[in-house]
């Protein structure tokens, strides 16, 4: 299935996309959280390692920096196993 197509499967499944969890380094949470209204808890994740944050009142740039962070974080930690 190409990504688009899954895209629109996930969409379809009428998901609440209010909140969306990002992994984070835990020294960084909590002044994410002071700084933007738009991040708080996770959801069904540990608050230790995550944030959870708001992509429709999230500004485009900060939520592209959380997510490759997040993404960059999960590499590592896989990159390691695999190793």
């Amino acid at each position: 299935m190409n990504i688009e197509d899954y895209r629109d499967y996930c969409l379809s499944l009428g998901n609440d996309f209010s909140v969306i969890s990002l992994k984070c380094q835990p020294e960084r949470i909590e002044d994410l959280k002071a700084r933007h209204d738009c991040i708080g808890n996770p959801y069904n994740e540990s608050p230790r390692h995550w944030i959870g944050i708001n992509p429709a009142v999230a500004p485009d740039e900060l939520l592209k920096e959380l997510t490759r962070n997040s993404y960059e974080i999960v590499k590592a930690k896989y990159s390691k196993v695999k190793k």
